[in-house]
């Protein structure tokens, strides 16, 4: 809320309230409060002096503010959320629409304001400067979206309020489009709304694995508009295989059957209100997410997607007719932050279903349920609920796809690279391009399947159905990521043959091993093959004053125990480490350096596993276990430094079969024609 004084101090174009404006005002006010209170809520009416439409011309485009005058000393600081009714057209007055606003407050009951304005107005935007250019004064059409508002109260309190990018609107489109509204399942007054999210909750949605990528790809291809739009916003993550055979097996392995089956008990109970809630976005995820639901039978009352982007500014933004970020693969969005979204979208419910006073939700994310918690604490000091609870899910992973990953990121960087060229050469990029159809070599030999060892081989081959043409551009490489003892692969295969049967058979004995379908989820794997020295890369300096050698150095492990055998975190061991001076012959009396190895775990713990407390027992040792490593350096996938330049660029030029698969229908047909020759003669070949 800002409550400094507008420049405009009367509007451009005010509403008359005339004699019969305020009886048609009154009487859609009156429908509206008794609508509320009969299914059991309420709302303070609150009166307006005078309205009208303020112009802004502080940004490149004119804004409407719409400068509303209260019959009221409340203090219009305190609003802390703006609604909007859906606009109906004013009778009595050409080009003139009439809403409700509900103001929110930190009272308990919020306050019903009625609002006539004008939709588009002409006005005159005066000469002005904008980044050292001259803009001349001009005739302009001030388009109201009801984003900005500026209240005034009787003594003169300014309140300022910005609804970001006209969310409240898009909710409650969402929510008319929902099967709740749709078919009145308000009559039935539910009580309490049920949310549960998607990802690593209900889903068990993949993600990048820290035991092949390195940590600053990881942050890149998460990060939206770096390379493609962003892993969470990108459909090939969530493109798990050919979709007919994926429905078929109502998408097997890929579900929390738990959250399911509370799912399940939630929808069916007349008494709640179940959604589904989720920061993936409406375009591309709404298909297929629905069909995901629609193939497990789950009919939910709501699917709440983010709405980040609508459809129609999608379509524009595809369209290149918003031209603010000509690289952006998404348009911009309507939502800070998932978090925000979410908050916003419970708080539209409680104002179209106000028989609900009870909020259950479900999330993975710690530091989520922590914030949601707070939220539905503060709803119910404010007496809009009376209970609430966020219910921590501990996220599970499906089973490790290491090929499968590095398919997918093959893609990604191939398309995003051909998307640059592209854009070099034509001034063209294609908002289209997370969402192009798969190569069918993709998916032909899926050879993913776990042998109970997680050490996938970190080479630098480019898979078959990828983009190879543009790899110079922007390529993997293998990029060091941590201070290591490799142990030698006799001491590892050793090590895998004592202590795989020994956690297995624990597991077994104690009645621990996952069964149903968490056996089918992702397991603890064998990754021993190397001590963590630093999860640093250390220099040949710090490597010498804390081990007292180099690179190369030899030195000899000792097992001394192993933790628990854990069906979730797997096995560690604890291991003594002598350095190579000291291994003449009485390595035994010197004072090793004790380190932890981790024997098993699961791929997408591996960045925290090292950081746990384990309890420790003596373990699988009839003789003592030792053997030899030599300190190196770890190594992970990463990306070959940064965009090349220019001159780079040219040397990969756009070939036909690569126009084809990458730009889809904006390549031509001649250049279709010569990609299916291509293909037909690579196939024969």
């Amino acid at each position: 809320m800002d409550n400094t004084k507008s420049d405009q101090e009367q509007p451009v174009e005010a509403a008359e309230i005339d004699h019969e404006a305020k009886a048609w005002i009154t009487e859609q006010v009156e429908k509206e409060v008794k609508r509320i209170r009969d299914v059991g809520s309420s709302v303070l009416p609150m009166k307006i002096l005078n309205c009208g439409v303020l112009p802004n011309f502080e940004q490149k485009k004119a804004r409407a503010i719409n400068r509303i005058e209260l019959d009221s000393n409340n203090d219009v600081s305190n609003i802390e959320q703006v609604m909007v009714s859906p606009a109906i057209p004013y009778p009595h007055k050409d080009n003139f629409y009439y809403v409700n606003l509900i103001l929110v407050t930190g009272k308990p009951i919020p306050f019903i304001v009625p609002y006539l304005y004008q939709h588009n107005i002409k006005v005159t935007q005066p000469e002005k400067e904008m980044e050292g250019r001259k803009i001349p004064s001009k005739q302009v059409i001030l388009k109201n979206e009801l984003k900005e508002f500026l209240f005034i109260n009787k003594v003169g309190i300014r309140g300022r309020f910005s609804i970001h990018e006209y969310h409240d609107i898009v909710l409650q489109d969402q929510y008319e489009a929902s099967p709740f509204h749709k078919n009145k399942k308000e009559t039935l007054k539910p009580t309490r709304l049920d949310i549960f999210d998607f990802d690593s909750t209900l889903f068990l949605s993949p993600s990048l694995s820290p035991t092949i990528w390195h940590p600053t790809l990881i942050k890149e291809l998460v990060g939206e508009d770096v390379f493609g739009p962003g892993w969470w916003k990108d459909y090939r993550s969530l493109d798990l295989g050919p979709i007919d055979i994926l429905e078929a097996t109502h998408w097997a392995d890929y579900w929390n059957e738990d959250i399911v089956e509370e799912a399940r008990k939630s929808l069916e109970d007349p008494t709640i209100m179940t959604v589904l809630l989720t920061g993936r976005r409406h375009v591309p995820f709404y298909p297929l997410i629905s069909r995901m639901l629609a193939s497990k039978g789950l009919a939910f009352d709501l699917l709440g997607l983010r709405p980040d982007p609508t459809q129609e500014t999608h379509d524009a933004h595809v369209n290149n007719e918003q031209q603010h970020n000509v690289l952006a693969y998404g348009a911009s969005s309507v939502f800070a932050n998932t978090l925000h979204f979410k908050t916003s979208f419970i708080l539209n419910l409680l104002h179209n279903v106000p028989s609900l006073d009870s909020i259950k939700m479900w999330d993975d994310r710690l530091p989520h349920v922590k914030r949601f918690q707070g939220f539905l604490n503060t709803l119910i000091s404010k007496r809009t609920i009376t209970t609430g609870s966020a219910i921590h899910v501990p996220a599970i992973r499906p089973r490790y796809r290491p090929k499968w990953e590095r398919r997918i990121v093959n893609h990604v960087l191939a398309t995003h690279s051909a998307n640059e060229l592209l854009y070099l050469e034509q001034q063209r990029w294609n908002r289209k391009i997370n969402t192009i159809s798969w190569d069918d070599r993709l998916f032909s030999d899926d050879d993913d399947d776990e042998d109970g060892d997680g050490q996938y081989q970190l080479d630098l081959h480019i898979d078959k159905g990828c983009l190879t043409k543009v790899a110079k551009h922007l390529s993997l490489t293998l990029l060091p990521s941590s201070t290591i003892v490799r142990l030698d692969d006799d001491f590892v295969q050793r090590l895998q043959t004592i202590c795989v049967p020994f956690y297995n058979e624990y597991l077994k004995k104690h009645h621990k091993t996952m069964t149903g379908w968490q056996a089918n989820a992702e397991r603890p794997l064998w990754f021993g093959q190397q001590i963590v020295l630093s999860p640093k890369v250390l220099s040949a300096r710090e490597i010498q004053q804390h081990y007292g050698g180099g690179l190369g150095m030899q030195v000899k492990c000792v097992m001394r125990s192993v933790s628990i055998p854990d069906p979730v975190f797997g096995m560690m061991a604890l291991v003594d480490i002598y350095p190579s001076s000291t291994t003449n012959g009485k390595w035994e009396t010197a004072s090793p350096k004790k380190y932890l190895l981790a024997l098993l775990y699961k791929p997408s713990d591996a960045t925290f596993i090292l950081r746990k407390k384990f309890n420790w027992i003596p373990g699988p040792f009839t003789e003592k276990i030792e053997g030899n490593g030599q300190v190196a350096l770890s190594y992970l996938l990463g990306l070959d430094g940064t965009v090349k330049n220019n001159e780079e660029h040219q040397l990969v030029c756009l070939d036909a079969e690569t126009k084809a698969l990458v730009l889809g229908k904006r390549a031509s047909t001649d250049d279709l024609n010569k990609a299916k020759q291509t293909k037909k003669q690579h196939r024969q070949s």
